[in-house]
C-alpha cells in the first residue's frame, strides 16, 4: 500500500522505506516461526528459477560496469523475492487469502477515487504536492505517469473478476463488485493509456477463455456476461478512432518518450548493447549510464529506460536472463492451471484473476517499463505469489452420523 501511495515508490526515500518495511515484516515472520518452532519450507514451482536468477544477478554485479549501482538494483530484486516468500508463508488459509486480496483492491479503490478527484482539479488534500506531478492531462492519481497507474489497474481489474467468480452465488457480491469494476474501468480509461487498455483486454480475454473452455462453464454465466460486456466496452473504445484521437490530443505522452517509432529505435539500439556484452550484460541498474553510448542520433533526450522491459533487463544481465524468465513464466502458469482444479471457488477465482493480471503486465512490459516502478513490481510479485502458493487445504468435518465429509466435489474449471 505504501509503495502505491508514495508516487509508485520510485523516489529514493520511498525505496528506503520499502526496504525497512520488508525487513520489519520478515523479522515478525521469523519471530513467529521461532515461537512456533515451525521452520517448514513451503516449496513453490519458482524455487529453482529464483535460485538461478539470484546466481545470475550475483555474477552480473561482480562484472558490472558500475558495481555500486548494480548492488542497489539487486537489493531491490531481493526485496521483491522476500515479499514473494512472505506471501507464500503467511497467506496459507482461504480467510487470509480473501483479506489479502481485499487489501490490494482497497488500495486500488483509494487510487481510483483520489485520481478522479485530482483529475477534476479539486485539491482536497493539501499535504499532497500536486505541483510535483507533470501535467499529462490524464488521470495519474498518486503516480507520476498515467501509463503506470494504468499498469496497476490492468492487474487489479482481473482480480475483481476473480472475486466475482468466487462469490457468484451471492447477489450482494454482484452488487459490490460491479461498482468496483466500473470505478477501476473509468480510472483506466481516463489514464489515456492505449497500452493499458489493450493489455487489460488481453487479460480479460484470457480470463474469459479459461471459463469458456471449462467443463461446466454454464455455472459461470454471470461472470462470463460481465466479462464479455467489459471486453465489448474496451473494443468499442479502441475501435472508435475519432473518440480515441480526441482523448489523446489532451496529452502527448508518447511523443515525450520519442513516439512509437522512437521506442522501436531504442529497442534496436539496446540489441546492439546486448551484442556488445552478451553473457552478463552491463550490470543491473546500469542502463541509464550505458545506453547513451549506443543511443541513435535520431532520438533525443536521456533514456533511463528502454520502454521494453525484456530487452532492458537482458542488456543489464545478459542473454541467460530470457531463458530464466521463460522458465519462470511456464512454471508459474503450469502450476496456476493445476490450482484451477481446487474445490474452493475462492482459490480458483483468486488464481485465475492473478494469472490474467500477470499476463496483462507481461504484455504491457513489451512497450513500457511498469516493472521498474516499485509499486507495480510489488503488485506483480504478489500476484505471482498467489499463483505459486500451494492451495489452502479444505478441512474435513464430521457429520452427525459419524461419516467424514472431505469437502465439496472437485470440479475442473
Amino acid at each position: 500500500m505504501f509503495a502505491a501511495l508514495a508516487r509508485g515508490g520510485v523516489q529514493g526515500w520511498a525505496v528506503t522505506v520499502i526496504h525497512m518495511m520488508t525487513l520489519l515484516a520478515l523479522t515478525f515472520l521469523l519471530v513467529q516461526k521461532s515461537f512456533d518452532w515451525d521452520w517448514t519450507w513451503i516449496k513453490t514451482p519458482l524455487d529453482l528459477p529464483i535460485a538461478a536468477l539470484i546466481i545470475l544477478a550475483f555474477f552480473a554485479v561482480i562484472f558490472s560496469s558500475h558495481r555500486s549501482t548494480s548492488f542497489w538494483a539487486v537489493l531491490l530484486l531481493l526485496n521483491y523475492l522476500t515479499i514473494f516468500y512472505l506471501v507464500i508463508h503467511t497467506v496459507r488459509s482461504r480467510a487470509k487469502l480473501r483479506k489479502f486480496v481485499w487489501l490490494m483492491l482497497g488500495t486500488g479503490i483509494f487510487l481510483a477515487l483520489f485520481g478522479l478527484i485530482k483529475f477534476s482539479a479539486i485539491e482536497i488534500f493539501p499535504w499532497f504536492h500536486y505541483e510535483d506531478l507533470p501535467n499529462f492531462g490524464a488521470l495519474t492519481s498518486t503516480y507520476g505517469n498515467p501509463n503506470h497507474i494504468a499498469g496497476f489497474f490492468e492487474m487489479a481489474i482481473p482480480l475483481v473478476f476473480g472475486l466475482l467468480l468466487a462469490d457468484r452465488r451471492d447477489q450482494k457480491g454482484l452488487v459490490l463488485y460491479l461498482p468496483i469494476i466500473l470505478l477501476f474501468g473509468v480510472a483506466l480509461i481516463l489514464s489515456l493509456s492505449r497500452g493499458g487498455w489493450t493489455c487489460t483486454m488481453v487479460g480479460l480475454v484470457f480470463f474469459l477463455g479459461v471459463l469458456l473452455f471449462s467443463k461446466d462453464f454454464s455455472r459461470y454465466r454471470t461472470v462470463i456476461t460481465v466479462t464479455c460486456c467489459s471486453i465489448a466496452a474496451v473494443l468499442v473504445l479502441l475501435s472508435s478512432y475519432p473518440a480515441v484521437q480526441e482523448l489523446l490530443t489532451v496529452r502527448q505522452v508518447l511523443e515525450q518518450a520519442g513516439g512509437v517509432e522512437g521506442r522501436f529505435q531504442v529497442s534496436r539500439a539496446v540489441l546492439v548493447m546486448i551484442r556488445e556484452r552478451p553473457l552478463l550484460g552491463f550490470g543491473p541498474g546500469t542502463f541509464p549510464f550505458t545506453f547513451f553510448m549506443f543511443q541513435p542520433p535520431a532520438t533525443t533526450g536521456w533514456y533511463n529506460m528502454a520502454h521494453n522491459d525484456y530487452v532492458h533487463f537482458t542488456a543489464e544481465m545478459g542473454i541467460l536472463l530470457p531463458a530464466i524468465m521463460t522458465w519462470m513464466i511456464v512454471a508459474l502458469f503450469w502450476h496456476g492451471f493445476l490450482k484451477l482444479r481446487s474445490p474452493s471457488l475462492l482459490v480458483r477465482g483468486a488464481t485465475l484473476g492473478s494469472m490474467a493480471g500477470v499476463l496483462a503486465m507481461l504484455c504491457h512490459s513489451y512497450i513500457d517499463f511498469n516493472l521498474h516502478i516499485p509499486a507495480n513490481g510489488l503488485f506483480f510479485t504478489i500476484l505471482a505469489a498467489l499463483i505459486a502458493a500451494p492451495a489452502p487445504k479444505i478441512k474435513k468435518f464430521r457429520r452427525a452420523n459419524g461419516s467424514v465429509n472431505k469437502g465439496p466435489r472437485i470440479v475442473s474449471i
